[in-house]
């Protein structure tokens, strides 16, 4: 399959902190111009909103470390994939808006990988900047 993950990067993604993975996510789905989110079948979104806390919308590059994923509380959601373009547009500005965290590359229930949608969103077009100005 096109685009599928390896072994070995699934597996140094693993090690990789939560710093390295986020510069990876922003370069993968910048080149791809897709992520990928978890979703349910009554339409709840990879969300965590606890109670008193900032709630959390986590995404992924690729549908396999979406896979991963799916433990605990998302054991019955299923990979689904997001056109980069609609996210930066809409669900990004949203997110800020709404004061929603983005959840970026999270592969362990207790790792803290979230940041503010507005600075996703600055990393992405600066990341743009640099993959165009390539070509």
């Amino acid at each position: 399959m096109k685009g599928r993950i390896n072994d070995y990067k699934f597996k140094v993604a693993l090690k990789q902190t939560c710093a390295e993975r986020y510069a990876y996510f922003v370069k993968r789905i910048v080149a791809k111009e897709e992520l990928w989110a978890l979703v349910d079948n009554d339409d709840h979104w990879s969300l965590v909103a606890e109670e008193g806390k900032t709630p959390v919308f986590h995404l992924w590059p690729d549908e396999e470390y979406a896979s991963f994923a799916r433990i605990g509380m998302f054991d019955k959601y299923s990979p689904t994939k997001v056109d980069l373009h609609e996210f930066m547009e809409d669900w990004l500005p949203n997110m800020a808006a709404d004061g929603v965290k983005v959840g970026v590359f999270t592969l362990s229930e207790t790792e803290n990988s979230a940041v503010d949608a507005s600075k996703l969103l600055a990393d992405i077009k600066a990341e743009e900047k640099i993959f165009f100005d390539r070509m």
